[in-house]
């Protein structure tokens, strides 16, 4: 057993058809390790995660959103003389997730409908900015 770091050096770049990525969901850890197994990453082939729950750029309160970067997932927030405070219809949310891809590739990426998301590294690589891939 080893982190996502030293893992990441026994791999060449290029090498993976497919990586898929879900471990530690806060935001520092997402976005290192979208940084490191994108480069292993083959022209061609897809760059995928899971529990990416909504894009950021759609989201309505995103400094909320970036305020829970640190927590793993979060389901609604209890305000002091309030109701709960729904995220996202009552479904949990990743905000570290969602922040990391967004900086990684403004929501140039799919998601499947469920909270699978996914990129094709094209021939500019990744990440690519140039094309919205959403549905």
């Amino acid at each position: 057993v080893m982190d996502s770091e030293t893992a990441g050096r026994i791999f060449a770049n290029g090498i993976a058809s497919l990586v898929f990525i879900d471990a530690d969901h806060r935001y520092k850890y997402i976005k290192q390790d979208l940084e490191i197994w994108s480069s292993k990453v083959r022209e061609g082939g897809i760059l995928c995660g899971h529990d990416c729950d909504v894009y950021y750029s759609d989201y309505p309160n995103r400094k909320l959103l970036d305020a829970l970067e640190e927590y793993d997932a979060v389901e609604a927030i209890r305000f002091a003389g309030m109701k709960d405070y729904q995220l996202n219809e009552g479904k949990n949310i990743h905000p570290g997730v969602t922040r990391a891809l967004y900086e990684f590739c403004e929501d140039a990426y799919a998601r499947t409908g469920t909270s699978i998301w996914y990129k094709e590294k094209g021939k500019d690589g990744l990440p690519s900015k140039d094309k919205r891939e959403r549905p």
